[in-house]
């Protein structure tokens, strides 16, 4: 079954980010700067988990945690 546009299941970044980045400009900034719109369509097309977080880590060293907390929470 698929979810698209999180009619069944209510999704969003920004509710893990709310817990991990001060306000919602901050969330914004980093999720834009790291390119995560593409990355996580990536992900939703089958790309491995950890091979992804090391990608985008390597790119955004800074956001590493951030970017790891997506995959571990």
């Amino acid at each position: 079954m698929f979810d698209l546009g999180a009619v069944l299941i209510d999704w969003d970044a920004h509710y893990l980010y709310r817990s991990l980045l001060p306000d919602d400009e901050a969330i914004a900034t980093f999720l834009r700067e790291v390119g995560f719109a593409e990355w996580n369509d990536a992900l939703d097309a089958g790309r491995d988990w950890d091979e992804a977080v090391d990608w985008l880590a390597q790119r955004h060293p800074e956001r590493r945690q951030l970017i790891e907390a997506f995959r571990d929470r």
